[in-house]
């Protein structure tokens, strides 16, 4: 098995396209995508935490694992192999006052999961 590793901002939607371009320039065919990146913040929505923050987070927990699997998606069932693991939490489940956006961005990767399972049965 061989790895290799890419450095890129995954808040940065040139890098999730910079990912997708680097794997197809060099022939690389992932067997499986792992969308594990991800992180939290806690504090009070309207008064503490920053703007920056909560879209940083919206950016890496939600949009970069819905840019990397429209690019990949569309390889892996056009080739008929592939596997896709998007992690989420148990936070996916209720509300969570002093981290309302991390817990929203957990409901989104379930339901969003969900669904492209449905689709792709």
């Amino acid at each position: 098995m061989n790895v290799e590793t890419i450095s890129a901002d995954l808040s940065a939607a040139e890098d999730v396209q910079k990912v997708y371009d680097t794997c197809t320039a060099n022939g690389w065919l992932p067997d499986a995508i792992i969308n594990n990146a991800g992180f939290g913040g806690q504090g009070d929505f309207a008064r503490e935490r920053t703007m920056e923050q909560d879209m940083s987070m919206i950016a890496v927990n939600v949009e970069a694992p819905t840019r990397m699997l429209k690019l990949f998606l569309p390889d892996m069932i056009s080739r008929g192999s592939g596997r896709v693991l998007n992690v989420s939490s148990t936070a996916a489940a209720m509300p969570g006052p002093l981290q309302a956006v991390y817990y929203a961005t957990k409901s989104y990767i379930t339901s969003w999961s969900n669904a492209l399972w449905r689709e792709l049965q």
